[in-house]
């Protein structure tokens, strides 16, 4: 079997000592990842964005807690490797119970795991390293960085042509804007919801996706993604606009939409680091502490920005000025928070400036840090807090 793991991770082996469980860590593992369970030096390492591996029994629930605490604290991924090489059971009876191990592993955090169960598997296993999708440091533009554009396609269109952008088609034929200059496109999220053409603007994200642009998913996009999958969630905030567009379209048309949209968005990383790590992009914001990292606090940050777990009389979240403390070295353009002129703070900037409210669609322009902004056509979607 192969084993897949994150590029940055904790990896906890699970298992009494054994020479294949030791053959096993030599041969996938360098000397200096391999560390006994010493929570401080483990710490260590994952602050400074080094792959780890603790090298010891951990077979009890209380000895593996310590490891997903200080994993999720630096924000990796917990990796269980599961050394089960037990005799004497009959198939069934050893098949159930190595289940409910890979359960309970589950259950305490570990979400991926590999399962060594004998020392011939051990022997055979290989281990891959998985690139995190959100670090792409290579990637070194030029950008143009698109704000929340919330189904507003006329001026997207119009701030294409803007910066330079020609009509082209991709590949697949599909119709895209491509630069001749060779800039590429970032959509910052939120391309749903409140505006009249949303369908037209996932379409064209998509399709500007497949010839080499980045988006990431916006909080909108997700809950508009989480609904076509069939989940149970709150239509408010826009959402309906969205639901009623898709279902007006054509049944073959709706159906395709709806499946290549919701792939799309479940797919997409939720925040990248580009251009050496000297830019970060996420729909509402990103720590430096988070950046290329992983985890469900990352993505939550990603999407929601930093909240006080409490709400406001909208049914939005209370949310905190995460860039008022920002020091980070990268520079960081998000979105999600709609401000009448774009707000440069501490190496960030927010550039939703509302468009669908009636005021404009922007563009950062990096490495220039230039804007270029069209003017809505018309307000789309009244209300009084124009709030993402």
């Amino acid at each position: 079997m192969n084993i897949a793991i994150p590029e940055l991770a904790l990896v906890v082996l699970i298992g009494p000592d054994s020479a294949a469980k030791r053959a096993f860590a030599v041969k996938h593992f360098k000397p200096d990842e391999l560390h006994e369970p010493d929570v401080p030096i483990i710490e260590a390492r994952l602050e400074a964005g080094k792959f780890t591996v603790v090298d010891a029994p951990n077979e009890s629930v209380e000895d593996r807690a310590k490891f997903h605490t200080v994993s999720r604290h630096h924000f990796v991924e917990p990796v269980a490797i599961l050394f089960d090489f037990a005799k004497g059971k009959n198939d069934s009876a050893r098949s159930a119970l190595l289940g409910r191990r890979l359960k309970a592993l589950d259950k305490e955090g570990f979400h991926r795991v590999g399962l060594l169960d004998s020392e011939t598997s051990a022997a055979k296993a290989t281990v891959t390293r998985e690139r995190l999708p959100q670090r792409r440091p290579e990637l070194t533009g030029p950008f143009d960085i698109i704000g929340d554009v919330h189904g507003c396609f006329d001026e997207l269109e119009e701030l294409l042509n803007w910066l330079g952008y020609l009509p082209a088609s991709n590949d697949a034929g599909e119709r895209i804007y491509r630069h001749p200059n060779g800039r590429r496109v970032i959509f910052l999220g939120d391309l749903v919801d409140r505006g009249p053409r949303v369908v037209e603007c996932v379409k064209l994200a998509m399709a500007m996706c497949r010839d080499g642009a980045l988006c990431v998913p916006g909080n909108h996009d997700v809950k508009f993604a989480k609904k076509l999958a069939g989940h149970d969630v709150h239509v408010a905030h826009g959402l309906q606009a969205s639901l009623d567009q898709t279902a007006a379209m054509p049944e073959k048309a709706r159906e395709k939409f709806i499946e290549d949209s919701r792939k799309f968005i479940e797919t997409l990383p939720h925040h990248y680091v580009l251009d050496g790590g000297k830019l970060v992009v996420a729909h509402a914001g990103m720590r430096e502490e988070m950046q290329g990292r992983s985890g469900g606090r990352t993505r939550e940050f990603a999407l929601y920005g930093e909240t006080t777990g409490e709400y406001d009389s909208f049914g939005l979240p209370v949310r905190l000025n995460w860039a008022a403390q920002y020091n980070g070295a990268a520079f960081v353009a998000y979105g999600h928070m709609a401000v009448k002129e774009a707000a440069w703070l501490n190496n960030t900037v927010c550039i939703d400036t509302g468009c669908v409210f009636g005021g404009r669609l922007s563009a950062l322009k990096w490495p220039e840090k230039e804007l270029v902004q069209v003017k809505a056509r018309k307000v789309h979607w009244a209300t009084s807090k124009p709030r993402s």
